[in-house]
Parts: C-alpha cells; sequence; structure tokens
C-alpha cells in the first residue's frame, strides 16, 4: 500500500501531501442504527468514528469500503448507496468516497495489528445520536462527519 508523503509543489512556496485516497462508510441496520468505530491514534487520541480506510493499488472504490466494512467492523452488507466523493483537504491528493451501507449480515472483525493495538472496538448508535455526535463535536473526523449528514438526507 502506498504511504502519505510531503513533495515540493509546482508553485512554490506552496505544498502539497501524495495520499492514497481512501473510503468512509455509513453502515446502518434494521434497528436505524449506525456502525462506529471507536479507537485511539497517536495524533488525536481517543476518535469516533465511521468505519473505513484506504483504497489498495488496483481497487476500485466500493471494492475497498466492503473490504474496509468486513475487516473493521466485521459485517457485510447487501446494499450499498454511493454518498459522493470529496477531497477532504486543499493541499492533499486524497479523495474520500462515501457510502451508505444497509441490510447488514453481523460477522467477525480483522483487524490488522496495528488496528488491534488502536483498541478499535464498533459501537452501534441511533442513527439521529450519530447525526447529533456531529453537531456536538464527539465525531470530529471531517469525512465521517460529511458522510454521516449525507447519509441522514436519504
Amino acid at each position: 500500500m502506498s504511504k502519505a508523503r510531503r513533495i515540493a509543489y509546482f508553485t512554490d512556496p506552496y505544498e502539497h501531501i501524495v495520499q492514497i485516497s481512501g473510503v468512509v462508510i455509513v453502515a446502518q441496520d434494521h434497528d436505524d442504527r449506525i456502525a462506529l468505530i471507536r479507537h485511539r491514534i497517536p495524533l488525536h487520541g481517543g476518535v469516533l468514528t465511521l468505519p473505513g480506510g484506504g483504497i489498495e493499488d488496483g481497487e476500485d472504490p466500493l471494492t475497498a469500503a466492503k473490504r474496509e466494512l468486513e475487516e473493521e467492523a466485521g459485517i457485510t452488507a447487501a446494499v450499498w448507496t454511493s454518498l459522493g466523493t470529496t477531497v477532504p483537504m486543499t493541499r492533499s491528493t486524497m479523495k474520500l468516497h462515501m457510502y451508505a451501507a444497509t441490510n447488514l449480515s453481523a460477522g467477525v472483525q480483522a483487524l490488522t495489528a496495528t488496528e488491534a493495538e488502536q483498541g478499535r472496538t464498533v459501537e452501534w448508535m441511533p442513527r439521529k445520536d450519530a447525526v447529533q455526535a456531529v453537531l456536538d463535536g464527539r465525531i470530529q473526523l471531517a469525512g465521517a462527519a460529511l458522510a454521516l449528514l449525507l447519509a441522514d438526507r436519504i
């Protein structure tokens, strides 16, 4: 998998970061609850967010979303809806593909060693509470916040 790196932009003094693109998934069960991931990351401490991650070389975004949802949350979904694509930062090459996933089936998380060290756990929150968590700042990662707000509109 590619790693992010800082490179000089063509018009100095600006720089940009070359990063892999990613996916984020709003997985909603039949009880109108959203699957959230809680974990610790060095830069931000404790984080509550949606399942998601990087798109591997040669992988299309939907395939990556299906893989990430199963790996991080142990969930598969029968129905997938694109919520669109966003660019999280002006100085980054990353694109973030957002999806809603429904008709869920439970499985088992398949975390990497790093993800397990971060203490990743799945929490279920009613949709209206997840949206409120965005509005009151408990869900702070921009991609997750945008995806939840978009999913609340469909």
